[in-house]
């Protein structure tokens, strides 16, 4: 329970982060100055990476793998999600931070696309 507890929180992070992407598309229109909006791209940016981190570390001490390898597989779905996350959260945090940046008018070109998701099982060994 503590696990499931601790992997909503981390969650709850990575959602609250994404939901600064879509902040302009609704009707209503927030301006920010630019120095607050940099410093929340960056707050962002370190939570993103800290929360993986601190999953990892809750996956090394509660998660078991199962297999050999390079075929190893979480033994428990909320592990295997929880690594997919934290995989997730490291390998795009900096694409999104940019993203953010570009779409704030702090950088004038446009992020190359996101790079590809890479498997969980790095988190298994």
């Amino acid at each position: 329970m503590k696990l499931r507890t601790e992997l909503v929180a981390v969650a709850l992070v990575a959602a609250v982060g994404c939901a600064g992407l879509t902040a302009g598309s609704s009707a209503t229109r927030v301006e920010r100055d630019r120095e607050t909006y940099a410093q929340e791209i960056i707050f962002w940016r370190m939570a993103a990476i800290q929360s993986a981190e601190r999953l990892a570390d809750l996956i090394a001490a509660h998660c078991e793998c199962r297999g050999e390898p390079p075929f190893e597989q979480f033994a428990t779905r909320e592990c295997h999600e929880a690594a997919s996350l934290a995989v997730l959260l490291v390998s795009r945090a900096d694409y999104h931070a940019n993203m953010m940046e570009y779409l704030g008018g702090l950088r004038d070109e446009e992020p190359d696309q996101p790079p590809p998701i890479q498997p969980n099982t790095d988190l298994c060994q």
